[in-house]
């Protein structure tokens, strides 16, 4: 049973995010999923939640479930199941009915992260020789308590459902009340972010650059035809992580913002980039890849200017019909034959920083199809690997000097109704154990220069730069 409070005029969704922590510190596994920014298109709603009643944690070799009873008590259970089949498991046990009006599409069940090294799981082939990792390849958290901001109407809702052997949402109450005082308190505002000293590269640009012409003879000799390379930034970070969401957001909203506070660690991100949209109702899946970058201008003309650049670039152009044709074929894998179709196939999309070309491919899903098959069709996207996808991830594997994690894998929400939304976790920053870890990369082709490919990865670094405070980068030596 599903009950729920309408707000009207509620406060904004980071403002609230911050009133929960300030009002329940040692609440587990807060979440915030922001449409940030003015993106009519892909910014209406907004979600936020804490405590949720089950935590579900795959890696390599196994997979961890995690519950919290009504009672108080955890309970722990370890298992040789395979990630995706667990969690398809996990999301059946509390499958709902889809809901049959427009109102919020997620209302309950799970929130987090695909790590890009779920890859790996997917096709084995794709397997670095490197020690296998201890990080958790998919983290995911079950809710049964869960805030909507639906930013077309101002209106918020505070969803509380029914969950076997699940404690109440108590803090919903709570939640309710927080949304409706003014946000005037300097609490409500995070404070600056200043790491005090420069983020540190884990590439030389020379080696950088070495790596791009390294993808070049692969595509030279027919292995590739585009390749996503990237480099990974350092920094120490020991500040609350609701800062540096809160920094990111000031400096680069986007709409698929998302905030995830893992315990272990957390995540910032301000993607503009959506990997998967699913609507069980009809069964429509849409995705919508991203290929092709240039900087906002100072004025509208040079904005402008830098549009027109943008959409007369063959090379751009180029990348983007070769990773709609990727995306064509994954979704094709688990679509009704025929259905399949390319919705838009280039246009510009603006966010603070820079501007992108985007393309939007759909599909109805084929009757019987679960969210472990969908993914196992299409993860990671092609826009961050390359195409043929497989040999692009092996083609990375070789290139890159570490494990992505969580940086191009997938952020997002699942609905116990089926529908869910997951974004390209790109302009992305992961807090560890006092230091922040980011990654900025650029899809490589032919005709690619090395050097030009470098600066488009530090451009797209600049705006996570600028939210730790640090405008300055110190690549190592060599």
């Amino acid at each position: 049973m599903e009950r729920a409070i309408v707000v009207e005029d509620p406060c904004p969704p980071h403002v609230l995010m911050r009133r929960l922590l300030a009002a329940f510190p040692t609440a587990r596994r807060p979440f915030l999923l922001e449409s940030a920014g003015d993106h009519p298109a892909d910014g209406r709603w907004s979600f936020l939640g804490i405590d949720p009643h089950r935590t579900l944690r795959g890696y390599f070799d196994r997979t961890e479930s995690e519950r919290f009873g009504p009672d108080g008590a955890t309970r722990v259970t370890t298992t040789r199941q395979h990630p995706l089949d667990a969690f398809a498991d996990a999301l059946a046990e509390t499958a709902t009915t889809p809901p049959s009006d427009d109102g919020p599409p997620f209302r309950s069940g799970a929130v987090g992260a695909l790590a890009y090294d779920l890859g790996e799981l997917i096709e084995p082939t794709a397997r670095t020789p490197e020690p296998v990792s201890d990080e958790p390849l998919l983290d995911m958290a079950f809710y049964n308590g869960v805030i909507a901001y639906d930013h077309a109407s101002d209106i918020a809702w505070a969803f509380a459902t029914e969950a076997p052997d699940a404690p109440e949402p108590r803090w919903l109450t709570s939640a309710v009340q927080l949304m409706t005082r003014p946000a005037t308190t300097t609490r409500d505002h995070a404070p600056p972010v200043r790491i005090g000293m420069p983020i540190s590269s884990t590439v030389s640009p020379a080696a950088y650059m070495k790596a791009v012409r390294a993808a070049k003879e692969y595509i030279a000799a027919g292995d590739v035809y585009q390749v996503n390379v990237a480099q990974e930034f350092i920094a120490p970070y020991a500040a609350a992580p609701i800062d540096l969401y809160a920094a990111l957001r000031d400096t680069n909203p986007a709409p698929f913002a998302a905030f995830m506070d893992m315990g272990d660690y957390a995540i910032a991100s301000s993607s503009p980039e959506r990997f998967l949209r699913y609507d069980p109702r009809n069964r429509r899946i849409e995705t919508k890849p991203i290929k092709g970058t240039r900087p906002r201008g100072h004025t509208s003309g040079q904005d402008a200017f830098y549009e027109a650049e943008l959409m007369g670039s063959v090379k751009d152009a180029a990348e983007l019909v070769m990773i709609v044709d990727l995306e064509r074929n994954d979704l094709g894998r688990i679509c009704e034959y025929g259905s399949v179709r390319v919705q838009a196939l280039r246009t510009v999309e603006k966010f603070a920083t820079v501007q992108h070309t985007v393309a939007t491919i759909e599909g109805r899903v084929r009757a019987g199809v679960d969210v472990s098959d969908i993914l196992r069709a299409t993860f990671p996207g092609g826009s961050i690997t390359g195409a043929p996808k497989i040999r692009a991830m092996q083609v990375i594997a070789e290139l890159e000097t570490a494990r992505r994690g969580v940086y191009t894998g997938s952020l997002g929400y699942f609905d116990t109704g089926g529908a869910f939304d997951l974004s390209i976790a790109i302009r992305t920053v992961v807090a560890r154990d006092g230091h922040a870890s980011m990654w900025a990369g650029s899809g490589i082709v032919a005709d690619s220069d090395p050097e030009e490919e470098y600066h488009e990865a530090m451009g797209k670094a600049s705006p996570l730069f600028a939210a730790l405070g640090a405008r300055e980068c110190i690549p190592m030596s060599g």
